[in-house]
């Protein structure tokens, strides 16, 4: 099985969208504990919000271009970020 980080490298279409959250769900299950603060969904919206404000600081820590335009993968590392964004 994926670890989350693993998964979201993967996302490129819809179909791994979705994939990764239902992996990302069911993380969330067997795991509470390492969202940390973000355990509900009001602190999760939050972070998301947060994430996706300092998403493209993510991308220039990593050196990486950030897309001009959304994508899946773009989406998804939103989320991931968002469960630990404080």
């Amino acid at each position: 099985m994926d670890t989350i980080p693993e998964a979201v490298e993967r996302v490129e279409t819809r179909q791994d969208f979705v994939q990764f959250v239902m992996l990302f769900e069911a993380e969330l299950e067997r795991n509470p504990k390492q969202w940390g603060e973000n355990d509900n969904l009001r602190a999760f919206l939050g972070g998301v919000s947060g994430a996706a404000m300092d998403v493209d600081g993510l991308y220039a820590n990593q050196d990486r271009e950030f897309p001009s335009a959304p994508t899946w993968k773009l989406f998804a590392e939103i989320l991931w970020m968002g469960a630990g964004y404080e």
